[in-house]
């Protein structure tokens, strides 16, 4: 390493890292990132913006040198843009979706389907959930990606997971325009009710068996208890409760939208 301001800021990450992952970890591991803080050091003179580290090195090569990304930050020398570190994170979630199968008509439909929502200007956000519910009905109703939906396939999905039929709708249409298909995206409300019911009990009995086996979290149980008792969705994503009994038996009030609602404690008393 040549340049004295690369030399002197690799004493400093090395100092940091021992600080943080021990100097035995560092010890291993420093030879993977000397390549990027010297080719840092090659561009500018100074540590620059997060965007232009972006621009020149790309998402992929930044999470490989997060330590690097990490340590500029704790010593002031990066602010990071959270708006543009949530676009990457959306942009590398919407390529893996993209890449889930390797060819095949289910492959060749997410294609066509995220090029209709770029023309659209959505929202990266929209386009990843789209294509996350999208792919989820392809591989519930072909794992190989050869086969397009049936409406069968649909039902079975949505009965297994109720939250997707908003998400999933835009799919189902495009499906029918682009492929000629005839799949229904509406669905009876009783029936979306009742598989909506069987799906919260489902979570509800998993969780509850997780914490009496001693696993899950407060958190994991309240959000379960809320949906299956109080048919409470949308949640954010810390609630806010207080533990209180009810005629003896232990329990929270969580207190949501300026309306409390009472959960018992699923934790076995001894």
């Amino acid at each position: 390493m040549d340049n004295a301001d690369a030399k002197m800021a690799m004493g400093r990450f090395t100092r940091w890292l021992c600080d943080r992952r021990g100097a035995h970890f560092a010890a291993l591991n420093m030879h993977r990132y000397q390549p990027f803080l010297e080719a840092i050091y090659r561009q500018w003179k100074a540590a620059p913006a997060y965007a232009d580290l972006v621009s020149h090195f790309g998402a992929q090569a930044l999470r490989r040198s997060l330590s690097i990304v990490r340590w500029m930050e704790d010593e002031s020398m990066l602010v990071i843009d959270a708006e543009l570190r949530a676009q990457l994170i959306e942009q590398r979630r919407i390529q893996q979706a993209l890449r889930f199968f390797d060819d095949g008509m289910a492959k060749a439909a997410l294609l066509r389907f995220y090029d209709e929502m770029i023309s659209r200007a959505v929202t990266l956000r929209t386009v990843r959930l789209s294509l996350g519910s999208a792919l989820r009905l392809l591989y519930q109703c072909d794992r190989s990606g050869q086969q397009l939906p049936t409406q069968s396939g649909l039902k079975q999905l949505l009965s297994k997971r109720p939250g997707l039929y908003c998400s999933l709708y835009g799919f189902v249409n495009f499906l029918n325009r682009q492929y000629a298909l005839s799949l229904d995206a509406r669905v009876d409300p009783e029936w979306f009710a009742n598989v909506t019911h069987l799906a919260r009990e489902r979570c509800f009995r998993r969780v509850y068996a997780a914490v009496v086996n001693g696993g899950g979290s407060e958190q994991q149980w309240i959000r379960a208890a809320m949906g299956y008792l109080h048919g409470v969705k949308h949640l954010p994503s810390m609630l806010v409760y207080r533990e209180q009994a009810e005629h003896e038996q232990p329990g929270f009030i969580v207190t949501y939208r300026g309306v409390d609602f009472w959960v018992p404690d699923a934790r076995p008393s001894y």
